[in-house]
C-alpha cells in the first residue's frame, strides 16, 4: 500500500509517496493503540508526531509488541491509525499474484468514521 500527502504534516514532507509495511497494536496505559508502520524511501525526514521514533511511548515491551524499534533514522516509523486516517486522505492497495499481474484498489477516506 502507499500514500501521499497533499501538504507537509508533522515533519513528513508533501508530494511524496510513503510505503505502507505493516499494522500493530500495542498496550498504552491499559488501552490498545492501532499503529501503522511506514516507509519513506528517501529518508530524509523525520515524523514528529506522537509513535516517532524518539516519543516517550515507546517502551520495551511496545517495542517488542511490534517487533523490534530500531530508532535509526531509516525512513521507517509508526504512526497511530487516526493520524494516519488524517494525513493520507487517500492511499492505494496494489496486490501482486504469483504471475506478476497487479491488482489495485484506490481507498479515499472521506469519512472520519470509516474503518479499516
Amino acid at each position: 500500500m502507499s500514500g501521499g500527502l497533499d501538504k507537509s504534516v508533522d515533519g513528513l514532507a508533501a508530494a511524496r509517496v510513503y510505503t505502507i509495511l505493516s499494522v500493530a497494536e500495542v498496550e498504552d496505559q491499559g488501552a490498545r493503540q492501532r499503529l501503522v508502520k511506514i516507509r519513506n524511501p528517501w529518508s530524509r525526514e523525520k515524523y514528529t508526531g506522537a509513535w516517532s521514533d524518539v516519543d516517550t511511548r515507546w517502551t520495551a515491551e511496545a517495542k517488542k509488541q511490534v517487533g523490534g524499534l530500531t530508532g535509526k533514522d531509516d525512513g521507517t516509523f509508526f504512526m497511530p491509525l487516526e493520524t494516519f486516517k488524517r494525513v493520507f486522505g487517500t492511499f492505494a492497495v496494489a496486490l501482486y499474484e504469483d504471475n506478476w499481474r497487479v491488482s489495485r484498489m484506490d481507498v479515499h477516506m472521506e469519512s472520519k468514521t470509516h474503518t479499516i
